[in-house]
């Protein structure tokens, strides 16, 4: 095989393949703390976790509103587990970096797909957090005072391990060109 028709076939595999292609799989993780700055657990705080995946982001940034939206929470808050299964998402906000960065987040235990509420009497908290800070509001059961509010963070997202079939492919193509290419 010529040189020439060797890079003609390798150009061929990248247009074909993109170069360097990469995309990513599996969910995007963040943490998120927050501190209760007034009410009846003023100084509580708590750390927990929440991902989704990364086929919710749109193309150019924007916002999703929906509930459903984390495919995995992990928060203990007054003594109380929440995951995806108890706590709903109202809305995931993403910049229009290109690179799915979350712009603000909001979530709770009760959200519909444009708010989140607290009743009177009854356990539970919502977060409305992005890279700057957020807010974190809560109520727990029984009378009284039972509401309180607090300061929220959003901790930077975990690595996404990116997905290497593409680039895979285009080694594989390249390696059995070079190979054709010596033994002609």
């Amino acid at each position: 095989m010529s040189l020439s028709r060797c890079s003609a076939t390798i150009a061929v595999l990248v247009v074909s393949f993109g170069f360097p292609h990469v995309t990513h799989a599996g969910p995007i993780t963040y943490t998120f703390e927050v501190v209760a700055t007034s009410g009846p657990l003023t100084g509580q705080s708590s750390t927990g976790t929440f991902s989704f995946d990364n086929s919710i982001i749109p193309i150019g940034g924007g916002s999703v509103q929906q509930t459903g939206l984390l495919t995995h929470l992990s928060f203990i808050w007054n003594g109380v587990t929440y995951d995806e299964t108890s706590a709903n998402t109202g809305t995931l906000g993403f910049s229009g970096s290109g690179a799915g960065d979350l712009a603000y987040a909001f979530f709770g235990t009760d959200c519909s797909s444009i708010q989140c509420n607290l009743s009177v009497n009854l356990e539970g908290w919502l977060v409305s957090v992005g890279p700057g800070g957020g807010v974190f509001d809560y109520s727990i059961a029984g009378g009284g005072r039972n509401f309180g509010a607090g300061a929220a963070t959003l901790v930077s997202p975990s690595s996404v391990v990116p997905e290497p079939s593409s680039l895979l492919l285009l080694g594989t193509g390249v390696a059995l060109i070079r190979k054709r290419w010596r033994t002609s």
